[in-house]
């Protein structure tokens, strides 16, 4: 069986390109590594405007001017999630995150995980997840109630139970 090496990018269609691309620039601290469909000849083609931001972990989002996906509000399982270190970089992107008028949804801890997720919204409704690596569940488990983390995720949260 041959083998996948990791995701090349996400694409997404947003409603207006540039004001994405600043939110993202902004809120991720992203690098424009890409911009098609921009050139006279490209659009004479048909090529989509799009840019391909480079997320300072690696991660590529790839937005294209376009309708926008809808996600329904009852839909927890339509996100995309990022990587995001540790406990004390989940304090740094609530901070980092209300600074730039957006405001996280959580944190989550998500059962038998030794994680936490803080969740929010870009400009054209996608969700994103930041996943942080806290520890065992345990760990988790005894930091939850200290710092207010709840169980579940945005859509749906549920009690504490040893």
């Amino acid at each position: 069986m041959p083998t996948l090496e990791g995701w090349s990018h996400i694409a997404w269609p947003v409603s207006d390109l540039a004001r994405s691309e600043a939110w993202y620039l902004r809120v991720l601290g992203g690098e424009v590594i890409v911009r098609q469909g921009m050139s006279e000849h490209e659009r004479a083609v048909g090529r989509t405007k799009q840019v391909f931001i480079r997320t300072p972990g690696g991660a590529v989002v790839n937005l294209a001017e376009g309708e926008p996906m809808h996600r329904p509000d009852d839909m927890h399982f339509y996100h995309y999630a990022f990587q995001g270190g540790g406990l004390d970089a989940l304090d740094e992107w609530l901070a980092h995150l209300r600074t730039q008028g957006v405001e996280p949804l959580g944190p989550f801890v998500h059962g038998n995980a030794g994680a936490v997720s803080v969740y929010f919204d870009d400009p054209d409704n996608y969700r994103l997840e930041i996943t942080f690596q806290v520890g065992t569940f345990d760990d988790v488990r005894h930091l939850a109630p200290q710092r207010g983390w709840k169980m579940g995720n945005p859509v749906h949260t549920y009690p504490w139970t040893d």
